[in-house]
């Protein structure tokens, strides 16, 4: 009987353990164990201050314009990648719409085993 106690309990300590190390588990109060986004701002907290983090490392605000700078700052690279690139048939290419072309690969001679 006192051996399933002390077995069950030892389970349960464990799978205490377990969690705690897992991240699955959070003890209110604990620094240690606390939640994760507890630590985090909430939307209401970080509207206010989204602006001056944003200007302060440089980045946009918005997703949007986070994309439209990405493409201003990629295009001119991407042109001149395009010009450099060799328009030979057969090999990796730009087709006429800017999709790239991978033609299949192929067959390598084999060559015989030495000794055989």
């Amino acid at each position: 009987m006192w051996e399933r106690v002390v077995n069950g309990g030892r389970s349960v300590i464990l799978g205490l353990r377990d969690g705690h190390r897992s991240g699955d588990i959070f003890v209110p109060g604990s620094r240690r164990f606390a939640d994760p986004s507890t630590y985090l701002y909430t939307p209401e907290q970080w509207r206010p201050k989204q602006a001056a983090f944003c200007a302060l490392v440089g980045r946009p605000a918005t997703a949007a314009d986070a994309l439209a700078q990405g493409r201003r700052s990629c295009t001119p690279r991407w042109r001149s990648w395009r010009r450099s690139w060799p328009a030979r048939r057969g090999a990796v290419r730009l087709d006429g719409d800017d999709n790239l072309v991978i033609p299949k690969l192929a067959a390598e001679d084999v060559l015989p085993r030495p000794g055989s």
